[in-house]
């Protein structure tokens, strides 16, 4: 059935890998809605330059940003920006970690 190997994981079959210990991210993006000045608080176990990516509701990137210590608190200044609705994504080696929206109202 399945093994462990010297990687730390359980190999259920050639198609599913299984971490007993997965990390766990945190983040927290504040105020919400804002004017376009907000933070984001994060913690990211062993980051290794994560990549927040702020997009319009259409897709389109407004700006993006490398995260590159384990936690801390980015300041994000989008004032420019009109009202409306925004997403952010939040990705580590192509693994996305967080993917969340918030508001901009002036």
């Amino acid at each position: 059935m399945g093994h462990s190997d010297e990687l730390n994981h359980v190999i259920i079959n050639d198609n599913f890998i299984v971490y007993p210990n997965p990390i766990i991210a945190k983040f927290t993006l504040y105020p919400n809605p804002n004017d376009g000045a907000m933070e984001l608080l994060y913690q990211i176990p062993n980051n290794t330059n994560a990549k927040l990516t702020i997009t319009d509701i259409t897709g389109r990137i407004i700006d993006t940003y490398t995260l590159t210590e384990t936690e801390g608190t980015l300041p994000i200044n989008l004032r420019h920006l009109n009202e409306g609705i925004y997403f952010y994504n939040i990705n580590r080696a192509a693994v996305i970690l967080k993917h969340d929206k918030f508001v901009i109202i002036k």
